[in-house]
């Protein structure tokens, strides 16, 4: 009786944890990644990043999940700078990727040094419209003072 009540509880621990997953796909498709949020007012912010803009949810805001207080916080992306992965670092930058006069605000990493006097940059895509799952990356030069 004992093994068969042990065997039940670890059959439904691995079913919700399995339910319970994070995921990193792209800068900005990603799950409940563990993130350091840097708004353009100084603060900080740590927990779990969600960001879905590459499958269509809100394109103007992600959300931040806060473990200790067990909270989701919606933040602007207007109010963002950045934000931190490991050691990569994420920027929300305003782009016209179809050159039509239509403006998004995508994350691309940065891949130069805060103190360039030229930022380089690389937008990570994933395309769901192809059964290979087609995989592209822009890269951007910019001024460090420049949004778009």
């Amino acid at each position: 009786m004992v093994r068969q009540i042990s065997t039940l509880c670890a059959i439904c621990f691995f079913s919700f944890s399995g339910c319970i997953s994070t995921y990193f796909k792209t800068p900005n498709d990603m799950y409940k990644t563990s993130a350091t949020i840097y708004a353009d007012d100084g603060t900080e912010k740590k927990g779990e990043l969600t960001i879905q803009f590459e499958t269509g949810f809100d394109p103007e805001s992600i959300t931040l999940f806060h473990k200790e207080t067990g909270e989701t916080e919606k933040l602007n992306m207007k109010s963002i700078k950045y934000y931190k992965i490991n050691k990569s670092s994420y920027f929300p930058k305003k782009m016209d990727l179809d050159l039509n006069g239509k403006y998004y605000f995508l994350f691309v990493e940065r891949l130069t040094n805060e103190n360039s006097r030229i930022q380089l940059y690389e937008l990570h895509q994933l395309y769901k419209s192809t059964a290979t799952g087609e995989e592209r990356k822009l890269y951007f030069i910019s001024l460090p003072t420049f949004s778009e």
